[in-house]
């Protein structure tokens, strides 16, 4: 009856058939089964490829060697092999890492798998640092 008011509705349940009990399931729980085909390293409510480095993956390139490996293991198990996508952490620039002032694309990811997946850089220079978001996507 009033213009521009809001209604709300929560608690609804559409169902073919009978109707069951109402299912609650807790965030934690919602969020595992979500993770099972999509995790990410930004926070929550970060949209990837924002310019974010909070969470991020971040480190020293050891100053022994010019390659470089960063193992990750999910927090979920996906239901498949992930598709990765990296964005630099401090300019959100998709397909980069951040690597001592600049956005670099000379990485790759192996060994994606169900349970997590490797980084791999041969063209680093040893005493750099890096900085990078991700995202995994396992729906396909």
């Amino acid at each position: 009856g009033t213009s521009g008011a809001t209604f709300y509705v929560t608690g609804v349940q559409l169902e073919k058939g009978s109707a069951t009990d109402f299912e609650y399931v807790d965030y934690s729980q919602q969020l595992q089964m979500c993770q099972r085909y999509y995790e990410t390293s930004y926070s929550s409510g970060v949209v990837p490829g924002a310019a974010n480095n909070v969470g991020c993956p971040y480190g020293i390139i050891p100053v022994t060697t010019s390659n470089y490996n960063f193992y990750y293991s999910y927090q979920v198990a996906k239901r498949a092999s992930s598709t990765m996508v990296a964005y630099s952490a401090i300019t959100g620039a998709i397909n980069k890492i951040y690597v001592n002032g600049a956005d670099v694309s000379f990485f790759n990811f192996e060994r994606v798998g169900t349970y997590g997946w490797q980084l791999t850089s041969n063209s680093v220079t040893a005493g750099n640092n890096y900085q990078f978001q991700w995202t995994a996507s396992a729906e396909f």
